[in-house]
């Protein structure tokens, strides 16, 4: 009687032993919910490319400037959405020195304020009559 109850025991210990690795194994392809890491799924907004300053945006902006003109221009903004714009008032704004970081201080009509433009931003510009 003591063979089989050591016997029942040892197979008792192989049926625990598996029970618990099965127990394990599924635990451990589920993420822990305590230490999960939670992603945004928006896409990672990356800079726009270096843009070089096009010889007739810029003749025609220091145009404006030396004239005081007004300039519709066409926009890009950082996140490359399109818009069109009056400026008036223009000058160099100074604070943001190089050749890629050359800015128009201007009043912006569509925004009723004074905004600072890249001019490597500037798609189209046209003087006012």
């Amino acid at each position: 009687m003591g063979d089989v109850l050591v016997e029942k025991l040892i197979w008792f210990g192989v049926f625990f032993l598996i029970f618990l690795s099965f127990r394990w194994l599924s635990k451990s392809s589920e993420p822990n919910k305590s230490r999960e890491i939670h992603r945004n799924d928006t896409p990672i907004r990356q800079p726009p490319k270096t843009r070089v300053i096009s010889p007739t945006i810029e003749e025609t902006v220091n145009f404006a400037i030396q004239n005081g003109k007004d300039l519709y221009i066409e926009y890009q903004n950082y996140n490359g959405e399109l818009s069109t714009r009056r400026l008036s008032n223009l000058s160099l704004n100074n604070e943001y020195s190089g050749y890629h970081n050359a800015h128009v201080k201007a009043y912006c009509h569509k925004r009723n304020e004074e905004r600072n433009f890249k001019i490597s931003r500037i798609s189209r510009a046209q003087i006012v009559d």
